[in-house]
């Protein structure tokens, strides 16, 4: 058992709830979207944030740090979690650009969002199983936090902690409101919503339609589900994914 200060980082997508619902048929499409989605996401981030684990849609990241790296660490952390919102919303519009598809996984990509979760504080690792498992406060509140009152679906939130040090790096003020955190009671936040985001980070150019990156497209998706088929690659635990065995 170890205890040690840093940051907990949750990467969260959303928008695939009411989608998969509707669309069953389309479960391989959409577990291949998820899975190349998560892969951009969790390579957005490098040390000294490492990944934990996966948890459904969403990605838990710790980023431990030494007496005196607090400042520097938090600087590069906030600079990851901007690259992994920006690099996440670019891959998204680049497969809809490129998407010829039109079952439902395809065409409802355009509802995927994400949103991530910034909290400092002390943690204690130890090992289940062999794993290594975080707990502590800061754990709990940052998972409590993904439901909130925030009226989009789409930002980067940090507990006050986090956004003392990380303000300056984003250059811009956050919007402040408390939150009712079960067990925790009233817990003041800062969160830039994705309309924040989308003015703070400089606007890449769309990507060019072509067949070319429709027809590759379709064929990454039919060599996944092909790779599924055969059993070569293990089906991914999405929360929203149930329905497909």
């Amino acid at each position: 058992m170890k205890m040690q200060r840093g940051v907990i980082i949750i990467a969260d997508i959303s928008g695939y709830t009411n989608f998969v619902k509707m669309h069953a048929i389309s479960m391989l499409h959409a577990e291949w979207v998820l899975s190349e989605l998560m892969k951009v996401l969790t390579s957005s981030f490098t040390p000294p944030v490492t990944l934990n684990k996966l948890e459904g849609d969403a990605a838990l990241f710790f980023a431990p740090f030494k007496e005196g790296e607090e400042m520097a660490a938090i600087e590069k952390i906030t600079k990851q979690a901007i690259l992994a919102y920006q690099e996440f919303k670019r891959t998204r519009d680049s497969f809809l650009n490129s998407n010829i598809c039109i079952c439902g996984a395809c065409l409802g990509m355009k509802n995927l969002t994400i949103k991530i979760v910034l909290c400092l504080g002390d943690t204690v690792e130890k090992k289940l199983l062999g794993k290594k498992e975080l707990s502590g406060n800061v754990v709990i509140i940052a998972h409590r936090l993904l439901k909130n009152s925030i009226q989009t679906h789409e930002y980067i939130l940090m507990d006050n902690h986090f956004y003392e040090h990380a303000k300056i790096t984003f250059g811009h003020e956050a919007k402040m409101q408390n939150e009712m955190v079960d067990g925790y009671g009233e817990t003041p936040v800062c969160f830039f919503d994705g309309e924040m985001l989308d003015s703070i980070i400089e606007k890449l150019p769309p990507s060019r339609r072509s067949i070319f990156r429709g027809f590759y497209q379709i064929f990454r998706v039919q060599y996944f589900m092909l790779r599924r088929g055969m059993g070569l690659l293990k089906k991914q635990a999405f929360t929203n994914l149930v329905a497909h065995k």
